[in-house]
């Protein structure tokens, strides 16, 4: 029997599916809050995740319907190549700041709970502080944050340090060949994507084949077709994580070229 695949995305929200500082826009939010409140969707959670929900109901009608349109491609060549579970052809890891207001149940089915991806997230990669990742009631906070930056540093040779590109790397080598299907079953991770708009996250040094940086304009039909191909044609392997020394490599590189713009600007 077939081991299923699977094509990962890890998605952040703000810069790729909103910009919630637009004037326009943060009126809009201020309203879908009030809803919230008349719906009686706001009670027994705190204002900050009321607040993200809101956003969520205004995320971009364009940039939502060029991620579902590059989702839905890769289901359909998923079920025209016969995979028996087209709709498990793809999954979601919450690569944003939002996956720190709470537990995946908490973002999946509150949070994200208007927003059509909902059902496709997987996972969400490990918050800034990491307080949240380990249930060890006998350990504080702050040895539960200093437990996984020595794990990471100790397994992987970099400590997370608030970086998305660090965090994505963390959870890649820890679960991409323990991933399974929902009953149980073990699955095989065919390619990933990885979506975010800051231009200073380790995201470009250390995933470079497998990411797109989002302009100001959020996720766009031409990005979803840049990132439909990278699902398609380009897989991952262990071969595809860099070493620390190509990440310094890469940052340095990037800085020289930077301080040449500033110059000639």
């Amino acid at each position: 029997m077939s081991v299923r695949s699977v094509s990962l995305i890890f998605l952040a929200i703000d810069g790729v599916l909103i910009n919630r500082f637009d004037e326009r826009v943060s009126g809009r939010i201020a309203l879908e809050m009030e809803n919230l409140y008349q719906e009686g969707l706001g009670l027994g959670y705190s204002e900050s995740l009321v607040y993200k929900r809101a956003v969520a109901r205004c995320f971009s009608l364009v940039a939502t319907a060029s991620l579902k349109n590059m989702i839905d491609r890769v289901q359909q060549a998923a079920k025209t190549a016969m995979h028996s579970h087209p709709e498990e052809s793809v999954g979601i890891v919450i690569s944003s700041s939002w996956r720190e207001d709470g537990d995946l149940d908490t973002l999946k089915n509150y949070v994200f709970a208007d927003v059509f991806f909902r059902d496709l997230m997987i996972d969400k990669t490990p918050d800034s502080d990491l307080s949240r990742q380990l249930a060890l009631r006998e350990k504080s906070e702050l040895e539960i944050s200093s437990m996984l930056q020595d794990l990471s540093k100790e397994k992987y040779g970099f400590s997370l340090d608030n970086d998305k590109g660090r965090s994505i790397d963390f959870w890649l080598r820890e679960n991409y060949q323990n991933l399974k299907t929902r009953e149980g079953e073990k699955m095989e991770l065919k390619s990933i994507l990885i979506l975010d708009d800051d231009p200073f996250t380790e995201i470009w040094a250390r995933f470079p084949k497998h990411s797109i940086q989002v302009g100001a304009t959020l996720f766009s039909q031409e990005d979803a077709d840049v990132g439909y191909k990278i699902l398609s044609d380009i897989p991952f392997s262990s071969d595809d994580f860099v070493t620390e020394e190509g990440v310094k490599k890469f940052l340095e590189e990037r800085e020289i070229y930077r301080r040449e713009q500033c110059v000639v600007s």
